[in-house]
């Protein structure tokens, strides 16, 4: 009983850290993620590997997914609204991809970049310190 009592603790702490960790993301974290993600997607269906490109698809549509509180939080609509087309474009791309029709990957990766192009335009800016940050709309 002692034993069963400990394990289920050792659990409800272990779920607790996961849990704060997972709030600690930062989105330039995120960020890079999608970025080598996505880089990894275009290289994959390149090279007609369906299997690994629909991973990368999966895994750039969970990302995007994660940006949307951040954005529904600073109250920035058209971000939620790219954000969400942005997965959805990645999740097409993995089926296309799982499919084995690379053409209808390349196409759907293109929207994920357009999806990109589109948010960074608007909320993207150069830090004086040679990064990136986050520009608050106007």
């Amino acid at each position: 009983m002692r034993k069963a009592s400990f394990v289920i603790g050792l659990c409800m702490t272990l779920a607790l850290v996961l849990n704060a960790m997972a709030v600690q993301r930062s989105h330039p974290d995120i960020m890079k993620e999608i970025g080598a993600a996505r880089a990894s997607l275009q290289r994959n269906i390149e090279a007609g590997n369906g299997a690994a490109a629909a991973t990368d698809g999966e895994e750039l549509a969970g990302l995007f997914k994660e940006t949307v509180p951040m954005y529904e939080e600073k109250n920035l609509g058209p971000a939620v609204e790219m954000a969400n087309k942005a997965a959805a474009a990645a999740a097409e791309a993995a089926e296309a991809a799982t499919a084995g029709n690379m053409e209808a990957a390349t196409a759907a990766h293109g929207n994920v970049v357009a999806g990109c192009r589109g948010c960074h335009s608007q909320y993207r800016e150069k830090s004086p310190e040679g990064g990136y940050r986050f520009k608050s709309p106007e």
